[in-house]
């Protein structure tokens, strides 16, 4: 019976995500499902491993109080790439983190003062984030999308900022650009170098 209850929710994943689906004590902002059947959940400071019943393999915690992971991809090393914020109190940065294949930590680059929402990996083994960083427009503070474009290592290629709005998600297009989603009714096609094409 357990087994059918499973794979009944296996079907029901990709119409109401996978967090709904993961234990009360295992929440994130973020799940995708490893090689092996598990998940591996993004959260508050949080990275966490499950098996294929959701049972916690592992818990890592990463960097400071205020962080946040928003967004996680698996990587082509078995390893996770970690989109989100860190920072103390008001200011927050852009923040990039690389693990391994059990959440050591490899790596982290911090960029401008926001949060990253989302994050692809490029066909060039680097990563692609989209979120929102800070401007003063007729002296009042907006969040602006930002999308940036880092190498393999996290090293910063380039940044862009738009228009006023939050980014929620981008994705890789079939020309190799990018299309992102935002809070504010932001939809922003964007060519491989940052340019925007249209909204």
């Amino acid at each position: 019976m357990r087994r059918i209850l499973f794979l009944f929710t296996l079907l029901l994943l990709p119409v109401f995500g996978y967090t709904q689906f993961l234990p009360k004590d295992i929440q994130g902002n973020d799940v995708k499902q490893c090689e092996d059947g598990g998940f591996i959940v993004a959260g508050n400071r949080l990275l966490k491993r499950t098996d294929r019943n959701g049972n916690l393999l592992w818990e890592k915690t990463l960097s400071t109080d205020s962080s946040s992971l928003s967004s996680v991809q698996i990587t082509n090393d078995g390893g996770f790439i970690l989109a989100g914020k860190q920072g103390y109190n008001t200011y927050n940065e852009n923040c990039l983190t690389k693990t391994d294949r059990n959440g050591n930590l490899l790596w982290e680059k911090k960029y401008a003062e926001g949060e990253a929402n989302s994050v692809q990996i490029t066909s060039d083994g680097g990563f692609i984030l989209a979120g929102h960083t800070s401007r003063y427009i007729r002296n009042y503070k907006k969040k602006i999308i930002n999308l940036l474009k880092t190498d393999r290592y996290g090293n910063l290629i380039w940044q862009e900022v738009y228009e006023e709005g939050i980014a929620s998600s981008v994705q890789i297009t079939s020309d190799g650009g990018f299309i992102v989603a935002g809070k504010h009714n932001n939809f922003i096609k964007i060519d491989s170098i940052g340019n925007k094409l249209w909204n």
